[in-house]
């Protein structure tokens, strides 16, 4: 990423396919997670404002479009990242509506989907998305929290398994990444 991301255009509701939000929803998190990094660096608060940014549009979504999982994990990762690193450049109604944002669009829309018992990728991806937004929430929502990450770790032992007995992934070296690195 390179320093034009200060002046981008925060991100927009949008699902050009009809299908998903997904890359809105990587967009964001790249950004929110770069400009966080950034920040945390450098400590020149211009990264921190942009992120909180984003992080702010985001959370105005009037959902994180739960019919294609991995768009809420996605975003639930990059804005969960986020609001822990940016926690205290936040103002506390900066931080409620982002809190409000992780657990409405995150933590509370994850029963019953289907990711939770598959073997793919999606199963540790959005386990991953979805587990950092609880991480980040917990203090406010920790039942809530406490059951989506208990829930979480007996869950991904499914994807897990297909691995044995040598590593090998059902779904290419590609997947592999994305389904063991999360």
């Amino acid at each position: 990423y390179s320093l034009t991301q200060l002046t981008t255009a925060v991100s927009k509701y949008e699902i050009p396919d009809g299908v998903r939000l997904l890359g809105v929803s990587r967009t964001a998190s790249q950004r929110i997670v770069w400009l966080g990094l950034t920040y945390q660096i450098s400590g020149e608060r211009r990264f921190a404002d942009r992120a909180i940014a984003e992080m702010m549009a985001v959370s105005k979504f009037s959902d994180w479009h739960p019919a294609h999982y991995l768009d809420v994990a996605q975003m639930a990762y990059g804005v969960g990242l986020g609001y822990d690193w940016l926690y205290y450049e936040m103002t506390s109604s900066q931080r409620s509506a982002v809190r409000s944002a992780l657990y409405n669009y995150a933590v509370n829309s994850t029963p019953g989907w289907s990711y939770k018992a598959t073997t793919s990728n999606w199963n540790p991806w959005c386990h991953g998305g979805v587990a950092i937004a609880a991480a980040a929430i917990f203090e406010d929502y920790s039942s809530a929290c406490a059951s989506y990450l208990a829930g979480s770790v007996t869950d991904i032992q499914k994807a897990l398994k297909v691995m044995a007995p040598l590593g090998a992934y059902p779904e290419g070296p590609g997947y592999f990444t994305v389904a063991s690195l999360f």
